[in-house]
């Protein structure tokens, strides 16, 4: 199993992400976009925005082994 950091491309105070482990990025996609869409999918104008466009960031190839990720401020 992989760590994948999973952006929709908006910004609140801060990139918008979800952090998924999953075995593939196709797989961490599809798990993001289900937690998008379940916190977003109530919106009025154009739901779909908040999963249509994801960009997938492996942060580690195995999550058997320590990670610590960058310092990032949001």
């Amino acid at each position: 199993m992989k760590l994948y950091q999973v952006f929709n491309g908006l910004m609140g105070m801060g990139p918008i992400f979800v952090i998924v482990i999953a075995k593939n990025e196709e797989e961490a996609k599809d798990l993001a976009r289900g937690k998008f869409k379940e916190t977003f999918g109530d919106r009025r104008l154009e739901p779909e925005r908040y999963w249509r466009n994801l960009e997938v960031v492996t942060l580690s190839e195995d999550t058997s082994k320590s990670f610590v990720s960058e310092v990032e401020e949001g």
